[in-house]
């Protein structure tokens, strides 16, 4: 077994990717050509299918992960019978099966980005957003109160006890050596690291762009709370594929948040859905972070058939 130094392996990686380039870029050749050529040069370098991946890893270089991912995508544009093909072929079967997998977890995550655009979820998920955002509103205007007198308190003790004490207070010391003299060690005090803190970041901050940092904070938190949702709904999407006819029954505001309960159908049979807030806050959490455990409940029954933690 030959061995390669570090510039020889530079040179295969760089040669490996740029005949990836001209393959991909090869209009006289089909996808089922391409995926071809990419497997026979899987097995000419020994890639166990299991190996395969859409992202470099031990095992696994780039340039095979960019190859795996090209071909995850010709399939993508292959009729039936040419998956099929290459399914009844031993020595193609097992990275046709690989292939297809990555195939189908790339559509399913693709779907569940999506979910709030299905029409299938769409109603429900506009009705629990407009439910959440009394809840979102209040969080937001904390934000703002919040910065306001962070702002305030960290540039008043900043100019009323001056810099040197105010890095004593709220930098980091770190050893940088001794006294040639004494031998005594010597420290240094820094603040890079409250300065990438939030009130770090409000610190000599000018007035005027308090609110726009304010404005962004908000936009974020509101973009994140709506999005947990999405997720809550596509959790219970993949668990149930069947689920249909979502429907809010009841809301009610607890201590930690808001709570649900909504009807559906799984497999033409009714379930209830209730949710239970988990509590996300705490004495240094300036807003309050929604999070939900679902539980599905066979009516029927009356038994929980699963509980979903939401995000």
């Amino acid at each position: 077994m030959r061995f390669f130094g570090k510039t020889e392996y530079f040179i295969y990686i760089c040669i490996n990717k740029l005949n990836t380039k001209n393959m991909a870029t090869n209009n006289n050749m089909t996808p089922a050509d391409k995926v071809k050529y990419y497997i026979d040069s899987f097995i000419k370098r020994r890639t166990r299918p299991y190996d395969l991946g859409l992202r470099a890893k031990r095992g696994l270089s780039s340039a095979a992960a960019y190859q795996t991912k090209l071909c995850v995508g010709y399939i993508d544009e292959m009729s039936k019978e040419e998956i099929d093909s290459f399914l009844n072929n031993e020595q193609y079967k097992p990275y046709m099966q690989m292939f297809l997998s990555f195939l189908q977890e790339q559509k399913k995550k693709e779907n569940l980005k999506n979910i709030d655009k299905n029409d299938k979820f769409l109603d429900i998920i506009e009705t629990l957003k407009m439910e959440i955002k009394p809840i979102i509103d209040e969080q937001k205007e904390k934000i703002a109160k919040h910065a306001w007198e962070s702002w305030k308190r960290i540039n008043k003790e900043y100019n009323e006890i001056g810099e040197t004490s105010f890095k004593e207070k709220y930098g980091r010391k770190m050893y940088y050596g001794r006294d040639r003299n004494t031998g005594e060690a010597i420290y240094r005090i820094y603040l890079s690291e409250y300065t990438r803190s939030y009130p770090g970041l409000l610190l000599k901050m000018p007035e005027r762009y308090v609110e726009r940092t304010i404005k962004s904070r908000q936009e974020a938190y509101e973009t994140a709370e709506y999005g947990k949702v999405n997720k809550l709904i596509a959790k219970l999407a993949v668990r149930y594929p069947s689920i249909d006819d979502m429907k809010l029954t009841n809301t009610k505001r607890s201590v930690s948040g808001i709570e649900f309960i909504m009807s559906a159908n799984i497999d033409n049979k009714p379930v209830r859905i209730d949710t239970s807030t988990i509590y996300a806050g705490g004495y240094n959490i300036q807003r309050l972070h929604l999070r939900w455990l679902l539980h599905v409940i066979n009516i029927e029954t009356g038994k929980t058939m699963a509980s979903i933690r939401g995000n």
